[in-house]
């Protein structure tokens, strides 16, 4: 825990400045002028190093423009940190301001910072709404290469956590101490915190995910988010795949080749292909030929593996374009599943159904996969997300029970990645 809270301390500390001074124009304008900074249309204002950045880019009457990360070499004239801070301790009404600009801690009677937003994707397990994603997105410049260490840090913590003690746990649910229930209410709240970070993540504009995403990446980590088998994390993870599409291809392809035990996690990156398939015309004949290969085996695992990819490819090559026409699919399939006796969850929403708490090898799973490529792997991470309002009239989330539900999921899907 002390390597997530470090990094989620650095992840934030530059960003809060830019945060606080883009939704204050009025102070921004009003300390640019005391600054004395050029009068030119926009300014970049050094949030850490005075000539490597981080930067937000303001009009010179204190409007936000852009952030850049650090090492871009802004063409706007530069005013840094120093010179602001330097102007905030003249001024009495600024000071109380100036520890939300650096490591300490907000005050309860100020509005929300970056930090305080930054910190919900963390904390609010499947509360979080869409608007929290696009508030965060104008300032991911400035924390987009630290996010994938952070959802890393997140998924170890629960990776040892689950491995060390959820049978146990599941065991002795009806008589757990204070300490363990906090333990389970974690569990829950940092495997959202995997997805609602990929989801962050993935709001990065084509040429950032072009210039950095690479490097930032190694081979197809986004399926991390499908570790414990719990659908609406995996679709987050899977949807980034479809978002970085070509970024992941060798990282993908490269997990289909995975031995016979390992075939659970095999299956995993045929999951991940389907989405850069869906999202990507350009490459759908190439993935679709790649996982409809003719395999002969005398390997169950293998076989099993084969008939899976096999269903994927069939899905892409009978994908359905139109959104609205893929949403309609979609839920035809869920009402025959519903036909057949299988509980299904009574809706047909997209949002509500990418936020159904199901395993991932479930049957409704299944169906959400194979006929929710054309409508999930299509529509927008950030448009996955239900409304503050929507989250607001529906009834709160118990994180103890559904942290024990994901916990059962979680411990029957890692016994089924080893007995494969």
């Amino acid at each position: 825990m002390e390597q997530l809270e470090r990094l989620e301390r650095e992840t934030a500390r530059a960003t809060e400045a830019a945060f606080y001074l883009a939704h204050n124009a009025a102070v921004t304008r009003f300390l640019l002028d005391e600054a004395k900074a050029p009068h030119v249309p926009t300014v970049a204002l050094a949030l850490d190093h005075p000539s490597d950045g981080p930067f937000l880019v303001a009009t010179r009457e204190g409007s936000a423009i852009e952030c850049l990360r650090r090492g871009a070499r802004p063409r706007a004239p530069i005013v840094t940190r120093s010179q602001l801070e330097a102007v905030a301790q003249r001024h009495e009404r600024l000071k109380n301001e100036m520890g939300r600009w650096g490591d300490g801690p907000e005050r309860a009677d100020t509005p929300p910072g970056f930090r305080r937003l930054f910190r919900t994707l963390l904390d609010a397990g499947d509360a979080v709404p869409r608007e929290t994603l696009r508030e965060l997105t104008p300032f991911l410049p400035l924390v987009f290469d630290r996010l994938p260490a952070l959802w890393y840090a997140c998924d170890d913590t629960l990776r040892d956590f689950v491995k060390r003690g959820g049978e146990r746990l599941l065991a002795d649910q009806e008589r757990l101490e204070l300490r363990e229930k906090e333990q389970v209410r974690r569990t829950w709240r940092l495997h959202w915190a995997v997805g609602h970070l990929q989801a962050l993540f993935a709001q990065a504009d084509d040429e950032m995910l072009r210039q950095t995403a690479g490097g930032v990446i190694q081979g197809a980590a986004p399926i991390r988010a499908t570790r414990f088998g719990f659908w609406p994390v995996a679709l987050r993870g899977l949807s980034l795949c479809g978002r970085l599409g070509p970024t992941l291809l060798t990282g993908l392809e490269h997990g289909l080749k995975a031995p016979p035990e390992t075939v659970n996690e095999a299956l995993t990156s045929a999951h991940g292909l389907g989405f850069v398939g869906a999202a990507h015309p350009k490459y759908r004949h190439e993935i679709v030929t790649r996982l409809g290969g003719t395999f002969e085996s005398q390997d169950a695992r293998t076989s099993w593996l084969a008939r899976e990819r096999s269903l994927i490819a069939e899905a892409l090559n009978e994908l359905v374009i139109n959104s609205d026409d893929a949403e309609r699919e979609l839920a035809a399939h869920l009402e025959a599943l519903r036909g057949r006796g299988v509980e299904v969850p009574d809706t047909s929403e997209l949002v509500a159904l990418a936020n159904l708490p199901v395993s991932l090898h479930g049957r409704v799973a299944l169906v959400l996969i194979r006929h929710g490529l054309g409508a999930f792997a299509r529509t927008p991470i950030a448009d996955l997300y239900p409304t503050a309002a929507a989250i607001a009239a529906r009834e709160a989330t118990d994180p103890l029970v559904a942290g024990l539900a994901l916990l059962a999921i979680a411990v029957e899907h890692q016994a089924r990645v080893k007995r494969a």
